[in-house]
């Protein structure tokens, strides 16, 4: 199946889940000592794909949803879309998750864990993959890390940095590996492990 046409899915799951939370957490917010917060951010993205160029570059774009004031920060969920475009090969993920944010006074860290879909294609002016009939694979990714962010305003702050490191499964299939001095996958399980460095900002809506 195409990317694109996982992305109505994805927006339809994130949409209904905050819709949900929301409802929860009206409840749950006076019992925590604080109210619930939601957050849009976009971010430069530079990514180390796993394959031939030591980075790519782009951008990471999502939202937040975190809930009351706990004594150790906010817990939260939040869903993310990473379009980095690349030069030998292109990788986006759509991911999925928990948050945890911790307060202190304007730095706000945060550990995540998310997971959902990813894709990776591949230059149809690399010799190898034009021989091997190559154009690009998706399947099931997950990622894990955390990051700073600095409040500017109430409404707005810096993303001041966001690192994250993912674990990628797109099949089986034959595919050459140039760049990490590994040996081509002959009808193998064809996996990645890139990581991404971001920083931007957000803006905060509720």
């Amino acid at each position: 199946m195409r990317l694109v046409s996982k992305m109505p899915m994805f927006v339809l799951l994130f949409l209904f889940t905050m819709g949900t939370i929301h409802a929860i957490g009206q409840v749950t917010a006076a019992a925590r000592g604080g109210g619930n917060q939601a957050n849009v951010f976009g971010m430069f993205t530079a990514n180390h794909p796993d394959y031939d160029q030591p980075y790519t570059y782009g951008g990471t774009f999502g939202a937040d949803y975190r809930f009351g004031n706990l004594h150790l920060g906010q817990p939260a969920v939040a869903a993310r879309i990473s379009i980095v475009p690349g030069g030998i090969v292109g990788e986006n993920t759509y991911l999925f998750g928990p948050e945890w944010h911790f307060r202190f006074r304007r730095f706000r860290p945060y550990a995540d864990f998310h997971i959902g879909y990813a894709s990776i294609s591949y230059s149809k002016n690399r010799t190898e993959e034009a021989l091997a009939g190559i154009s690009s694979r998706s399947g099931r990714a997950y990622e894990f890390g955390g990051g700073v962010d600095y409040r500017l305003k109430r409404r707005f702050g810096l993303r001041i940095v966001d690192f994250q490191y993912q674990d990628w499964n797109v099949g089986t299939g034959n595919v050459f590996r140039p760049g990490e001095k590994k040996p081509p996958v002959i009808n193998g399980s064809i996996t990645y492990s890139p990581y991404q460095i971001s920083g931007g900002a957000y803006f905060r809506f509720h």
